[in-house]
């Protein structure tokens, strides 16, 4: 999905966005897509069995762009009710509008006389009826990400976000040095990122802050994608997508899981699928081709993500480095192309850590006196 700014966002892209939200909001209705009747365009018509809704997505927000929508609808319902087909349907009119409707607007489609019920809402409110991303990214903040954890206290998994210390990530391909705030802004036209890194390099810490800022442009209406955070390695042995999500949500208590699921299937998701490496293989390998048959039997699950997410949606995978024996092997087993976006992660220098220190109010004179917590530190 697209970033629902209002300078980047087509007309075209928004009512395409509004036809995928429609068709899983509606799960087993029959769709026309978007059509012509009578000359004029319509830009959905949803057959649930008992009712016909006519859909109409529109960017502007102009009273007479509202006027028009309603009466050309209104126009298409009193058409359709001739049908024979349609004699024991009701009938409904839903216009989209991409911000929240103006008070113009909804006073004149309130008033309207349409012969069938009808209502103006925005794209928010709309996707809301398909999945509460708010109240999921809600409870999502009351629960662990990775292995994020206090050194003070290791149940406590509520770490600050200021805690984060930027470590560098460099591009495989180009060598670029970049930042989890440019892999958060890169995100946006989708794709898979794959982040490598060694036992205790920052892993869940990057993953998080990008998380989080994935969080704040949804929230903030600059994207339509709800951020999924899942830490894989709290199941295992689960087969499919579908599986995992619903397990996810009830570990997090959130209630509605199919909506969770359906949000993905609709690309309105940017999924987070931390520790790969903690997908253990079976132990039953004994040669290296075993081993390796072994290593991706375990992580098919991520391959299986990759493959069923909406290519348009955004994927951030991590794990350990050494968990293959190389990147072709990462790579087949799974499952990104050659186009995929794969970088390291170089872990904490002695100069990022002294920045942690000094951020915190630590008085040190040499790392030396600190090494518990430095063995700590490189353990998240």
């Amino acid at each position: 999905m697209p970033d629902f700014s209002q300078d980047a966002l087509t007309g075209e892209a928004f009512e395409t966005s509004v036809r995928q939200v429609a068709h899983q909001l509606f799960r087993g209705s029959e769709f026309t897509g978007s059509i012509k009747v009578s000359g004029r365009e319509r830009d959905e018509i949803i057959d649930t069995g008992t009712e016909l809704i006519i859909v109409e997505a529109t960017k502007i927000k102009a009273k007479k762009k509202t006027i028009y929508d309603l009466e050309k609808s209104a126009s298409l319902v009193k058409e359709l009710k001739k049908n024979s087909k349609f004699s024991e349907y009701n009938f409904r009119i839903l216009l989209i509008t991409l911000e929240e409707p103006t008070a113009d607007q909804s006073e004149y489609v309130r008033l309207a006389r349409t012969g069938c019920p009808k209502e103006i809402i925005s794209f928010s409110t709309l996707f809301s009826r398909l999945f509460n991303a708010r109240h999921y990214i809600r409870i999502r903040g009351d629960y662990a990400f990775g292995s994020i954890r206090n050194p003070a206290d290791d149940l406590d998994f509520r770490v600050p976000q200021s805690s984060y210390i930027p470590t560098a990530l460099s591009d495989t391909n180009s060598g670029n040095a970049v930042k989890a705030a440019d892999l958060a802004f890169l995100s946006q036209e989708g794709g898979v990122f794959a982040i490598f890194g060694d036992y205790g390099s920052g892993k869940s810490m990057t993953m998080r802050d990008i998380y989080f800022r994935a969080r704040d442009q949804f929230i903030a209406a600059r994207s339509t994608r709800c951020p999924i955070y899942l830490n894989l390695r709290e199941h295992l042995a689960q087969g499919e997508p579908d599986e995992v999500l619903y397990s996810h949500a009830r570990k997090i208590g959130f209630e509605g899981p199919q909506n969770l699921i359906s949000a993905w299937r609709a690309g309105f998701t940017t999924l987070f699928l931390d520790g790969f490496d903690e997908l253990t293989p079976p132990q039953f390998a004994v040669s290296v081709q075993n081993l390796r048959h072994a290593r991706r039997f375990a992580v098919e699950i991520v391959k299986k993500f990759i493959e069923q997410t909406p290519r348009t949606a955004p994927i951030f995978i991590a794990g350990r480095a050494n968990y293959f024996d190389d990147r072709e092997e990462a790579k087949l087993a799974l499952g990104y192309a050659d186009i995929a976006h794969v970088y390291d992660l170089a872990g904490f220098t002695d100069a990022d850590i002294q920045k942690y220190l000094k951020k915190n109010g630590c008085a040190f004179t040499n790392l030396a006196s600190y090494a518990p917590f430095v063995a700590w530190l490189h353990c998240q």
